[in-house]
């Protein structure tokens, strides 16, 4: 229940929900997107459906191996999801092949934030059955984002897909702002634990409340 009523679980399932959306719909359509240009055959299309996701595997290894060193996962998240926007926008509002193209490189950056957001979720909860209840939050909600990225690609809007192209761009912005605001929660939670802990210290009492509060870890503190 304290998982439930925290309103920090809620905001990673909503980074899950928007990175879902382009999750879903880009390894689908994304040879459909590819042979629209124009200039490619189908085959064609499909081989070039890889690159961005070989370049997308690379920066997933890297950011995350990154945010683990560095102990933060909201400045890669609101980079990688900025990154994916601005891609959607190019796919949006451009028609050349090329342009198009590096925009469809940038967008699968959505896969980088997929990943950090599954991380993230753990290091915002105290104890085990606080995050158990957060993953099955951020699962529940965040599988709703295939049901609107499997539906915002009809045949209808080829040869360039804008109202997908913004709807996803909509949905990597969402990410960003959330990933900012979850950011801001935690900072200050952890100042307010470091209050609490200099109050105690002041008072000559046992910094470490754990008798008091059975849920409490003097040690803990949230990752960025």
């Amino acid at each position: 229940m304290r998982a439930v009523l925290d309103y920090r679980t809620y905001l990673p399932a909503l980074m899950y929900f928007g990175s879902n959306v382009a999750f879903a719909s880009l390894p689908l359509f994304s040879p459909t997107i590819i042979s629209q240009m124009g200039v490619f055959t189908k085959v064609q299309s499909q081989g070039l459906s890889a690159p961005p996701y070989v370049i997308c595997f690379l920066m997933i290894v890297l950011c995350t191996s990154l945010s683990d060193r560095y102990k933060v996962r909201g400045p890669f998240i609101v980079g990688e999801a900025l990154l994916a926007a601005i891609g959607f926008i190019i796919l949006a509002t451009t028609t050349g092949v090329a342009s198009r193209y590096f925009g469809l490189v940038l967008g699968t950056q959505m896969f980088v934030c997929a990943a950090l957001v599954l991380t993230w979720v753990s290091n915002t909860h105290e104890n085990d059955s606080q995050r158990a209840v957060a993953l099955a939050i951020l699962a529940t909600g965040g599988q709703l984002g295939p049901v609107v990225g499997t539906n915002i690609f009809p045949i209808k809007d080829k040869p360039f897909y804008r109202r997908g192209m913004w709807v996803s761009c909509a949905c990597s912005l969402i990410v960003a702002v959330a990933a900012a605001l979850q950011m801001m929660v935690l900072w200050q939670s952890n100042r307010k634990l470091e209050r609490e802990r200099a109050a105690r210290a002041a008072a000559g009492g046992n910094t470490n409340d754990q008798a008091d509060n059975p849920y409490s870890d003097e040690n803990f503190r949230y990752v960025l």
